[in-house]
């Protein structure tokens, strides 16, 4: 804010947006299919050719996401917003050199916001309890890529030793979250795709039974990930990492 012009960032946020919702359905069925040999297997024995069908299922329309995704990237929407990337790369104009923030030093900048994205982080996780609704889970999880997108963009400014644990052990934590988000998906995906292959005649009872059994699965893996977040949170909120959190970005940075 105040660094780029105001019709740049709505420009830019507008079609990111865009770019990130044409590649979800397909994102969304590529983790499926990644982990379809390990969700059969936590099937009985006699079930797991059962879901068989599903699996055939997700393979059409993983096919019908992809002709999605790549109508798009190969559209002239996109064509013009890389073209658009080149300019605001090359930009050199007044209005972005006279910006009211362009001129701020930058390491300040990135304390600010990295302290700003960790506090309320650390203020959403110490909340979190086994019971506490996906939602949760979910707002947390984004606001910890954000921590994590500014300190992997801004590590150079910062000790390499002192920055890299800092990403270690949040990737940690956020291992857990997006494996929790990605059950999330599956369960509420399987509800889904289970009522689509009934109206498209696809599947048989079996196959719906096993789905059951397997979105049940899933459920008690989702309880699991919830507990053991909250080791997970233990180690990354050590008053070793808080301490290194708070010299790193909380004080200002010398003049350069």
């Amino acid at each position: 804010k105040g660094v780029l012009p105001d019709d740049w960032s709505d420009f830019l946020r507008n079609e990111f947006n865009w770019l990130g919702k044409v590649t979800t359905t397909a994102r969304d069925l590529d983790v499926y299919l990644l982990d379809f040999e390990k969700l059969k297997l936590s099937l009985p024995a006699e079930m797991r050719d059962e879901l068989l069908p599903f699996r055939n299922f997700l393979l059409q329309e993983q096919d019908k996401a992809y002709t999605v995704l790549v109508t798009a990237i190969t559209s002239p929407r996109y064509h013009k917003l890389k073209q658009e990337l080149v300019k605001f790369f090359e930009n050199n104009s007044e209005s972005f050199r006279n910006a009211p923030n362009a001129k701020k030093n930058i390491q300040g900048q990135a304390n600010k916001c990295i302290w700003q994205y960790y506090n309320r982080a650390k203020k959403q996780a110490d909340q979190l309890k086994p019971d506490s609704p996906a939602d949760k889970f979910h707002d947390l999880r984004k606001s910890c890529k954000k921590l994590r997108y500014m300190l992997e963009f801004f590590k150079y400014l910062y000790s390499e030793s002192e920055i890299s644990q800092l990403i270690q052990q949040l990737k940690l934590l956020q291992d857990n979250l997006g494996e929790f988000q990605n059950s999330e998906v599956q369960v509420s995906g399987l509800g889904k795709y289970a009522e689509m292959m009934s109206e498209q005649g696809k599947g048989t009872a079996d196959t719906f039974i096993a789905m059951g059994i397997l979105a049940d699965t899933i459920e008690q893996k989702k309880l699991k990930l919830k507990h053991d977040f909250a080791a997970c949170y233990k180690k990354f909120s050590r008053k070793k990492y808080q301490n290194l959190f708070k010299k790193l970005f909380k004080s200002n940075p010398k003049k350069k």
